[in-house]
This record gives C-alpha cells, structure tokens and sequence, in this order.
C-alpha cells in the first residue's frame, strides 16, 4: 500500500511500484483559481489548465483542479474532479461551502494545502455511502512545469477511511503567499 510523501507516484494495490504519469491533457482556457488556507492565498490557476492521469495495473485515474475541466466528458453529471474515467467512477465534485481548504501544516501554513470533494458516485464497500476524494497540493518550488508533478494516488484502504482516495500533487503552485485579503 502506498505511504505519505513517497518519492514518486505509487499505485493503491499496487505494492507500491513506481508509476510514470502518462498524460497531461491540455484544457481550453485558464480559468481563474484562487484557494484560500491557513491566512496564505494558492493561486492554482496554471493548474486549471490541465486534466491528470495516472494509470495503474487497477485503472487510468484522472482529476482536475478547480473543476475547470471536465475529467469525464462522456459521463453523466457535472462537477467531477477526481476519479476513473473507464467506469464513470467519481471519487467527488465541486465542494460545498464547508469545505473549505485546509493547510497542510499549522506550523508553515504556504507548505500546501489539502481539499475535500464529495458527491461521488455510490461507493462500492458501501451500499449507503458515496465516494470522496482528498486533494493534496504540497509545495515543491522546484516543479515548476506542470508535466513534472508528481502524482501519488491513494485508494481507501491506503486512506484508512471507507470510499475516500486521496491525489498528491507537488508543484510550485502549493507554495501559498500571505492572504492579502480578510
């Protein structure tokens, strides 16, 4: 299973093999995106314009930031940032206003920050639950190119909490700047 801050991107149910990302698919247009956390602005919007995938022996998982693509063109519903495009398999979709980003460290709040996204598809281990997604952006000045992140995908067993997976991503774009807004 894989572990936090691995090296390189690993597989849920994979043993922790190295995984290559396969595809950075560009998206029409930039679209404006600024998260807030811990009293640091992230301006993801360099990120906006790309949709991820990271394929594995078990599936291709894809995921987008800001929900300014859509990961799943061919499946029903709208909002999908996270999950697997071959079964219409959404691990979540825009947030809601409790939900707010959180930083990755309480000590160094521009280190990162992580979100949650829920209202994905019925959940498989769970007959009543849906599926949700964490997305975890940690700040590495030095990926400044978006086809260099590295991308960690963690399944629910990995998580430790049913019908969650969590996506890392590191780039330069997590390294948040203080919140010149109240």
């Amino acid at each position: 299973r894989t572990g936090a801050a691995m090296p390189g991107p690993s597989a849920p149910g994979a043993g922790g093999a190295l995984l290559a990302l396969l595809a950075l698919a560009a998206a029409p247009g930039a679209a404006p995106c600024t998260l807030q956390a811990g009293g640091y602005d992230f301006d993801l919007t360099s990120l906006t314009l790309h949709t991820f995938t990271l394929s594995t022996a078990e599936a291709a998982y894809v995921a987008t930031w800001c929900a300014s693509t859509d990961p799943f063109p061919t499946c029903p519903g709208e909002g999908a940032v996270a999950g697997v495009k071959s079964t219409c398999t959404v691990f979540g979709r825009d947030w809601d206003a409790d939900e707010q980003p959180i930083p990755l460290s309480a000590a160094d709040p521009s280190a990162g920050l992580s979100v949650q996204y829920h209202s994905g598809t019925r959940c498989a281990t769970s007959s009543s639950s849906s599926y949700s997604v964490e997305m975890v952006l940690q700040c590495d000045e030095d990926v400044t190119d978006v086809g260099d992140m590295l991308v960690d995908v963690e399944d629910e067993d990995a998580t430790g909490t049913p019908c969650l997976y969590r996506f890392t991503f590191r780039s330069a774009a997590g390294c948040g700047v203080p919140s010149t807004s109240s």
